[in-house]
């Protein structure tokens, strides 16, 4: 069926101009919006007064940060990494394997290469390696002990020019509010460097096997997992205890065997 188309009526002519004014309107004012919103390009003049900035010279270390940092450059060198492990057998099929006992640190004692460091850190184990700040690496031949004291003492066969031990103070003069630095591998992060003071002497402590510890050291230098077996020196550079303990769970206390004692123990094991 054929459809007819109606022309449009003059009443719809007659509103269809105002709207289309009135659409004209809105569209002009949102142009001009735009425009006063859209960020405009800043046109930089060149300036012959303009100057580069003067860059400020390094300031001057402070005697305390000076020291700390001859302390550690001169006794990283004698501060060694020490990782543990067990060989065992499986009963089943009869294979040997590897398990891991501890890690911790250790530093050089003399120049026959000898290492101390503490019992617990190489407790049970049948392989030893030492590596060295170079990361070099060095076995160990020999594992003397006394438990009661949480001491061991290393032979190794670290080459010759690599035996530098740290020189050994007193412990006996030790003061409270003395600086010390404790250095080792704590959680791994090989050659670390905490400071603080001595907190407090002669401080018993009860071990994890039920023994006493007694006249050690207390600080507030971090000594956290890994740092156990390494030195805390004074300002110096002298050792005068070996760091042994962190109290889990506190803040800023932890403890070191106190040189003295370490210097008996080791002269016994050396003779035994």
């Amino acid at each position: 069926m054929a459809r007819n188309i109606q022309p449009p009526s003059s009443n719809h002519i007659l509103w269809l101009g105002p709207v289309l004014f009135v659409y004209g309107l809105l569209l002009l004012a949102g142009l001009t919006l735009a425009w006063r919103l859209l960020p405009t390009a800043n046109v930089i003049e060149s300036d012959p007064t303009a100057a580069a900035r003067p860059i400020t010279a390094a300031s001057a270390r402070t005697s305390d940060e000076q020291q700390r940092i001859d302390v550690f450059s001169h006794a990283k060198a004698s501060v060694v990494n020490i990782a543990s492990a067990q060989v065992v057998r499986n009963r089943f099929n009869m294979d040997m394997h590897q398990i891991p006992k501890g890690a911790g640190t250790g530093f050089i004692w003399d120049e026959k290469g000898r290492v101390v460091t503490n019992y617990h850190v190489v407790k049970g184990a049948n392989q030893i390696v030492v590596t060295m700040d170079d990361h070099s690496t060095a076995n160990v031949l020999q594992v003397r002990y006394d438990e009661a004291n949480d001491l061991a003492v290393l032979w190794t066969d670290i080459p010759e020019n690599k035996r530098l031990p740290i020189p050994v103070g007193e412990s006996g003069k030790l003061q409270v509010g003395q600086s010390v630095l404790a250095i080792g591998n704590p959680f791994g992060l090989d050659q670390s460097l905490s400071s603080g003071i001595i907190s407090a002497l002669s401080r018993n402590m009860r071990t994890d096997e039920g023994s006493i510890s007694r006249g050690l050291i207390q600080t507030d230098a971090a000594i956290n997992p890994g740092n156990s077996g390494g030195p805390l020196v004074n300002a110096l550079g002298e050792v005068v205890g070996i760091n042994s303990a962190g109290v889990q769970g506190a803040n800023n206390i932890g403890f070191a065997i106190d040189i003295d004692t370490v210097k008996t123990v080791i002269a016994q094991l050396e003779q035994s």
